[in-house]
């Protein structure tokens, strides 16, 4: 019991001086999102190993959904886009908080449709938790 006590006040003092300062446990701001996104922090999203990560919730979306148009939230660089197109035609629209992220997705896929949108405060955030509950925010609405 001491020992528990001890690892969780020490996870308070990391997240409080160190989490924290790097975003965590709370909103991320527009402008660091922007800044990873054209840093290429988030280049990884485009590795190998996440292949089938995005090819396993590509089939769950398909399964939810086999018509309809597919909302990806926090779509970033539209890395998994293809997944969804290796399965057919879609229907997609993709959103994210930073600009530079959409920017990049346009350049990659222009016959798509992406917008800069801040979901939280777009009363979208409640109706995408209900529909579509995934490690990813990435849901199938029917028509």
């Amino acid at each position: 019991v001491v020992i528990s006590k001890i690892i969780r006040r020490m996870r308070l003092v990391f997240f409080k001086f160190v989490g924290s300062r790097m975003g965590w446990g709370s909103r991320v701001p527009k402008e660091l999102w922007d800044r990873q996104y054209a840093d290429g922090d988030w280049a990884c999203l485009g590795d190998v190993r996440e292949r089938e990560h995005y090819r396993v919730i590509a089939q769950a979306c398909r399964s939810v959904s086999q018509t309809g148009p597919t909302l990806d939230v926090g779509c970033g660089f539209g890395e998994f886009l293809p997944y969804l197109m290796e399965l057919g035609k879609i229907d997609y629209y993709g959103v994210d908080l930073s600009a530079e992220a959409i920017r990049m997705a346009i350049r990659r896929h222009p016959e798509q449709s992406f917008r800069q949108l801040d979901v939280d405060r777009s009363g979208l955030s409640g109706v995408t938790a209900r529909l579509f509950s995934m490690n990813r925010s990435t849901i199938s609405l029917n028509q």
